[in-house]
C-alpha cells in the first residue's frame, strides 16, 4: 500500500520533528506497548490531516482575497468607462 503523501517531502520539517519525538520517546523508558508503530503512526496521521486541513483553509482564504480583488478591479475599470 502507497502512503498518500509523502511527509518528508511535503512537510520535511514536521516529519523531522516527528521522528525526533518517536526517537525521544523510545529513549524515555516508556512501556513498549504504548509506543507502537500503529499509534505512533496515527498520531502522526492525525497531524497531519491537521496540518493538511489548515493549508486548504489558508489557500481558499487566498483564492477569495484574490476573487475580492479581480473584482474590485472590474468594478473600478467599469465605473471608470461610465
Amino acid at each position: 500500500m502507497q502512503p498518500r503523501i509523502d511527509t518528508a517531502k511535503v512537510a520535511p520539517g514536521v516529519y523531522k520533528a516527528m521522528t525526533g519525538l518517536e526517537t525521544y520517546l523510545h529513549q524515555s523508558g516508556l512501556e513498549n506497548s504504548s509506543l507502537s508503530p500503529h499509534k505512533i503512526a496515527g498520531f502522526t496521521n492525525q497531524r497531519l490531516r491537521i496540518l493538511h486541513r489548515h493549508a486548504l483553509e489558508r489557500s481558499a482564504g487566498h483564492r477569495r482575497k484574490r476573487a475580492a480583488s479581480l473584482w474590485a478591479r472590474r468594478l473600478a475599470r467599469i465605473a471608470a468607462l461610465l
